[in-house]
């Protein structure tokens, strides 16, 4: 039986308070650039992540990242989830529809993405994850993708990396995800490139969480090369378009020196 109104409210509170209260007792230590080892461990309110090395970063200080995510999943399973018994399957649904809730769209105008690089680039003192809505993108988004999972006790690592797009002259530093699943295989999760899945006029009906295959390369240091789709809406919904994107580890990072939850070793 689902829980309504004032009991879910109540229920939701407590456990909230009650997991990040673990969460914190082992959290990241430091400051985290795009030039840090991939991390599994979870971000505190104290931590500052910088996208770029020499500038200004953000905090995950909110605690509204995790309401988002209940109430998104509470949602589903209310209106009727059509994935059964599947729980992996609604926790990544739930996170993906979180992060596009939380930040108020699906990707920033390029007004939006001005206004970050001008304050990434101005030395001023790391704001709250709160202040990125909007503007917020790879980096902000797999901040609190990598937060949700830890906080769904899904094992994943926060991981910069350089993304090379079919159809872009250029390449990006990039955040992703690469998480375990519940068979051992660790997929790659890219939260702010959604696949979409398309109406017959082609209007978007629905986001799929962006998950390929080859986590375990990055996190060996090799590349990645996936097959990004937007499929139109059906009974088996076909691809209507298929653009390679090719994740590449940073060349500077010595992938060799992850530390793995349950090695002992503190982050």
């Amino acid at each position: 039986m689902t829980l309504q109104g004032r009991e879910f409210e109540e229920w939701k509170e407590q456990f909230i308070a009650d997991r990040l209260m673990e969460l914190l007792r082992q959290c990241y230590q430091g400051e985290f650039t795009n030039l840090s080892l991939p991390t599994a461990a979870f971000f505190g309110p104290d931590n500052e992540i910088r996208p770029n090395y020499f500038g200004s970063g953000f905090k995950m200080d909110d605690t509204d990242i995790y309401r988002a995510f209940l109430n998104t999943m509470h949602e589903f399973v209310t209106n009727g989830w059509p994935g059964g018994d599947k729980f992996g399957a609604l926790r990544d649904m739930s996170i993906q529809y979180a992060i596009i809730r939380y930040f108020r769209n699906i990707t920033p105008t390029e007004e939006e993405r001005n206004r970050r690089e001008a304050r990434i680039h101005s030395n001023a003192d790391a704001v709250s994850i709160r202040d990125t809505k909007r503007e917020g993108v790879c980096s902000e988004r797999a901040a609190v993708a990598h937060n949700l999972l830890c906080f769904s006790d899904v094992e994943n690592y926060f991981y910069v990396a350089i993304l090379s797009r079919q159809g872009h002259t250029e390449d990006d530093v990039h955040a992703l995800i690469v998480l375990k699943n519940s068979k051992g295989d660790y997929p790659i999760y890219d939260p702010s490139n959604p696949q979409v899945l398309e109406a017959d006029n082609g209007s978007v009906m629905s986001f799929i969480p962006a998950i390929f295959p080859g986590g375990d390369k990055l996190l060996s240091g090799e590349k990645a090369e996936v097959e990004h789709r937007r499929f139109k809406d059906g009974e088996s919904p076909q691809i209507l378009e298929s653009t390679k994107y090719t994740y590449i580890p940073n060349p500077i990072i010595n992938y060799n020196e992850i530390i793995r939850p349950g090695s002992g070793a503190r982050e």
